[in-house]
């Protein structure tokens, strides 16, 4: 549409009967910006180990669903979930668990055995139908238990992480996120050094804009912040103006 097209839409009468269209129309085409998220992008690590939490087994062990697993589980149960498969296990078993265990109890549990009507559930099935994984989703469904997840894995592996993140972006209609990333964490800080050999810092998608996440500043925990400051090289002073210098440094980093 031209701009003069626009302006006379704008300037015309919108009747009672053609506002459903409008917002309609204006609520599918809008651009969300996502201000908190959890989100790495792909340059924080790759495979089980990843800061980038990507595939069918993280889609179903989200913490949402975890909590609705355990809400149908027996509170108990008289068998030991080790030597008994087919048993309940407590807290402590199912988080000891390989990340892909547990996506199939979850799947087991909370799709199979019982209708996806929650809205964590609907959420998993929502992210596979826009990314047309339909099918793959029937088959899950009417495989032999130990391989519903196996096509799904499959494709999950098969894509290119920072295409995919682009292609979920673009799905969602989000014009970018905000990430929380915590310098005080060498789980997430050692993503963000330039590389030894060549200097180059790692990339980040246009759609991922970072933002510093200080809670252990706010909630005192100096001797943990402390001990970040002597570890940095070189390492910084371990006073009110090193902290300061150490987020100054970090801001600029992330710029």
């Amino acid at each position: 549409a031209t701009p003069r097209d626009r302006t006379a839409r704008m300037t015309s009468p919108l009747t009672l009967e053609a506002l459903p269209d409008v917002v309609r129309r204006h609520v599918t085409d809008v651009k969300a910006i996502d201000m908190h998220t959890h989100l790495l992008p792909p340059s924080h690590g790759s495979g089980e180990d990843s800061l980038l939490l990507f595939g069918i087994d993280e889609l179903l062990t989200y913490h949402y669903l975890v909590a609705e697993l355990f809400m149908v589980l027996p509170l108990e149960s008289p068998l030991d979930s080790v030597s008994h498969p087919g048993a309940a296990p407590t807290h402590d078993e199912f988080f000891s668990w390989p990340k892909a265990r547990q996506a199939e109890l979850v799947f087991e549990e909370l799709f199979i055995k019982r209708t996806p009507l929650s809205e964590a559930r609907r959420g998993v099935v929502t992210v596979l139908q826009k990314l047309g994984l339909q099918q793959l989703l029937r088959e899950a469904r009417a495989a032999p238990p130990p391989r519903r997840l196996d096509a799904l894995r499959a494709w999950f592996a098969a894509q290119e992480p920072s295409a995919y993140v682009e292609k979920v972006f673009a799905l969602a209609g989000i014009r970018y996120a905000v990430m929380t990333n915590i310098p005080f964490s060498a789980e997430e800080a050692q993503h963000w050094m330039p590389d030894p050999l060549t200097g180059a810092v790692p990339p980040v998608p246009a759609c991922l804009r970072p933002a510093l996440r200080v809670d252990p500043l706010l909630v005192g925990d100096w001797a943990g912040i402390s001990a970040v400051l002597a570890r940095c090289s070189p390492p910084y002073p371990r006073t009110l103006e090193g902290c300061h210098t150490f987020i100054v440094d970090w801001v600029r980093r992330m710029r």
